[in-house]
């Protein structure tokens, strides 16, 4: 799975915070980090890849333009976990999760979802979280659930 960036400019209003950018196309397996000082675009890169910020150029995942991919698609393509975490709600972590992927994988059954979070709790170690209100978590827990709430979506 391949990706790149040509020539892309993101800001906010009138304030420029990434001008021409560029990024040759990364092999399938690569391991990259975005590393820089507070407010360089480190998190406006990554939320303009994941399609929450707007900007010009061309960012390509599979040699497909990440802007002209059907919005499920896209969803159903690329996952992304917000440095936010998930809001201390009375729902419980299986739900949470629930939602998260009955929201955009329409064509997965109850039972497919079901068996994904199942999978994904195991896999995340916090089987023991499953029927946890976020409200009576930690906030590494609850990062956790924000990550499964990711992973369950199969990006």
């Amino acid at each position: 799975m391949s990706f790149s960036i040509s020539n892309v400019n993101i800001g906010y209003g009138s304030r420029t915070v990434i001008s021409n950018m560029s990024i040759p196309e990364l092999p399938p397996g690569a391991v990259v980090a975005v590393v820089g000082p507070n407010a360089v675009g480190k998190s406006t890169l990554l939320k303009s890849i994941a399609g929450l910020v707007k900007y010009s150029g061309i960012i390509q995942f599979n040699q497909q333009v990440l802007s002209t991919m059907p919005r499920l698609e896209f969803i159903q393509t690329l996952g992304y976990l917000q440095q936010a975490l998930p809001q201390p709600i009375s729902l419980v972590a299986y739900e949470v999760v629930y939602s998260a992927c009955r929201a955009v994988r329409t064509d997965l059954t109850t039972e497919q979802i079901n068996q994904s979070i199942e999978q994904i709790f195991d896999r995340l170690g916090i089987r023991n979280l499953s029927l946890k209100r976020l409200s009576e978590m930690s906030g590494g827990q609850r990062q956790m659930v924000g990550l499964a709430q990711v992973l369950v979506r199969q990006p």
